[in-house]
């Protein structure tokens, strides 16, 4: 995150050690949701050798959602006001703005499994719905099977023997 990239060397590195400890976290765990968190906003986010402090967040939530993952955007978590971060750059937040911090992430979270399990009845509806549809249709069928096969009796028995009675 925000370490590798006002230290990194280049946006291709940046991006190849991301991908690679994504890629090993979803190979772990394979069954876990995998949720990462973009970097916080920082005073000092001017370009450095990685690229535009946004770009590399877009990055890291582009990598984190490759793996089937869920990036929490990092930026909207604590207010940019120095009031929220220590005596530092801005950089790590005091008390106060890890209250924003920890409510936000709770609230971001929180949505997504929302979105998640919405998402997760309409895909079991949309199942349903294709099962219905064939389950309609077989009993369509089996009607039509039934008629024909009742008009077939009613013309090789009762017609038959109606006529031969006459």
């Amino acid at each position: 995150g925000t370490n590798d990239w006002s230290g990194g060397s280049s946006m291709e590195s940046f991006k190849a050690n991301a991908q690679a400890y994504y890629d090993k976290l979803a190979e772990l765990y394979p069954n876990a949701t995998i949720i990462g968190i973009t970097p916080i906003w920082r005073k000092d986010n001017h370009a450095r050798n990685v690229g535009e402090f946004d770009d590399m967040c877009a990055e890291l939530k582009t990598i984190i959602e490759s793996v089937g993952g869920y990036a929490v955007n990092g930026v909207d978590l604590v207010p940019h006001d120095r009031k929220y971060y220590g005596e530092d750059i801005c950089l790590h937040p005091n008390n106060e703005g890890f209250e924003y911090y920890a409510n936000n992430l709770y609230e971001q979270i929180k949505q997504e499994m929302i979105k998640a399990e919405r998402e997760a009845r309409m895909r079991n509806r949309q199942r349903k719905n294709r099962s219905t549809g064939s389950i309609s249709r077989l009993w369509f069928w089996l009607g039509v099977l039934t008629l024909v096969l009742i008009l077939l009796y009613w013309v090789l028995f009762i017609a038959v023997d109606f006529g031969i009675n006459q």
